[in-house]
């Protein structure tokens, strides 16, 4: 198959001509190519898919707020061709290699994308970790409160889980450290709450981070301020993320939202978003941290923190590009390349001879509005109900198949497969 007359956005550039693949994999990029069976996309972009690495399924742990399936039809429906899901916290907590087979078996059954796994270190699994990280993707780290076995306060595990897991892998920080964060925090109200678990919990968790890891590599999950970015990015073999809700919404955003706009790290202050886009030169990865609860659940009194994401991810940052923000090639690069080098997924992140053929076909120029039924995710809403687009996903192809069109997933339970 040929895809002709195509914007292609490559690692470094755009290309305007042709894309040849056959067996799941690109075989010839150029110009004039001929082949039985081309088709021509007039001038519009090809993108590479979008990896999004860090979603939580929630499979098998809690499936009423999401699933593999669910999930992986809502990262189609976002143009994410490629997902890493992160541990589960219980039922059973992603911290042995048994339960680590165990989601990979779900995962194999139910995905409709491409996925990895990440494993979850607790207080004294060090020989689970060691077993496991052949299959994983990377080690999650917590270092504030999960209300499960994976909430690390203690230095010389860390330490520890430091020097014994794979060099070659990452360990991924959830920087925020719980000696920072008032003990009364989550009693208050979402506004106040944002307010009192600042930053400072995450500078603290980021220095800390980087004393202890002796120079392995460490990546840093959503942070959501410029001087977070600026000290992680100060350590050497430190690379970090950023999520779009720290990138387009703050703490005006909770009057509107209450509660289901409830994150840990919480949005920031309008200051501290706007400075957030002026550290993306500085920034690795974009990534959804997909973390659906039900509405019910968000409405509550004691409602849990995360937002679902993973399908919205890919059209706000479309919409940023067409805003000027950042260019389509830089985009890509955080969304494909970026993710593919560091969790070391060789055959995803650009469009390249040799790489899976992992394509999104987009209208740059088409204006839109997102709905509710425009939803694939279980969870059923998104703090970006109603939000304004520019860019629209018309197509997205995975290894070679096309896996969702104008929105409807196409891709049978099953099709997705391990990325590593």
């Amino acid at each position: 198959m040929i895809a002709k007359d195509a914007r292609i956005v490559l690692r470094d550039r755009i290309f305007e001509g042709d894309v040849q693949y056959e067996g799941g994999k690109i075989t010839k990029l150029g110009r004039g190519l001929t082949g039985d069976k081309c088709f021509s996309l007039h001038g519009i972009y090809l993108l590479p898919g979008a990896i999004d690495s860090h979603v939580h399924f929630r499979d098998p742990e809690a499936t009423a707020k999401e699933d593999f399936l669910t999930g992986s039809s809502a990262a189609l429906g976002g143009g994410v061709t490629t997902v890493i899901d992160m541990p589960c916290y219980r039922n059973p907590p992603t911290t042995t290699l048994k339960a680590l087979k165990q989601k990979l078996a779900i995962a194999k059954a139910r995905s409709v994308c491409d996925f990895a796994l990440n494993f979850g270190a607790a207080a004294k699994n060090f020989s689970e970790v060691k077993k496991a990280s052949k299959l994983c993707a990377g080690l999650k780290m917590f270092f504030s409160e999960t209300g499960s076995e994976m909430t690390l306060t203690k230095s010389d595990a860390i330490e520890k889980h430091f020097a014994l897991f794979d060099r070659k892998k990452p360990v991924i920080v959830h920087a925020e450290d719980q000696q920072a964060i008032p003990k009364d925090a989550e009693m208050l109200e979402p506004a106040e709450r944002a307010k009192a678990r600042g930053p400072a919990a995450a500078l603290l968790g980021i220095s800390r981070a980087c004393v202890l890891a002796r120079g392995r590599r460490l990546h840093f999950s959503h942070l959501t301020s410029a001087e977070e970015v600026e000290l992680a990015k100060s350590f050497a073999n430190a690379t970090c993320e950023v999520t779009p809700h720290h990138l387009f919404l703050s703490i005006k955003d909770l009057e509107l939202l209450d509660n289901r706009g409830k994150t840990n790290p919480p949005l920031r202050g309008e200051d501290a978003r706007l400075a957030l886009w002026n550290r993306l030169d500085m920034i690795d990865t974009i990534a959804s941290d997909h973390a659906p609860h039900t509405l019910a659940e968000k409405e509550s009194a004691k409602a849990p923190a995360g937002v679902p994401g993973v399908e919205t991810m890919l059209p706000l940052m479309l919409t940023a590009v067409n805003d000027g923000r950042l260019s389509l090639v830089r985009l890509c690069q955080m969304i494909s390349t970026r993710p593919a080098e560091i969790f070391g997924l060789k055959r995803k992140g650009e469009i390249a001879v040799g790489k899976d053929a992992d394509f999104l076909i987009v209208d740059m120029n088409e204006q839109w509005r997102l709905h509710q039924e425009d939803l694939h995710s279980k969870c059923g809403w998104s703090p970006f109900l109603n939000y304004g687009m520019k860019g629209k996903i018309r197509s997205v192809v995975l290894r070679g198949r096309e896996v969702c069109y104008e929105g409807k997933v196409l891709a049978k339970p099953g099709y997705g497969r391990m990325a590593r």
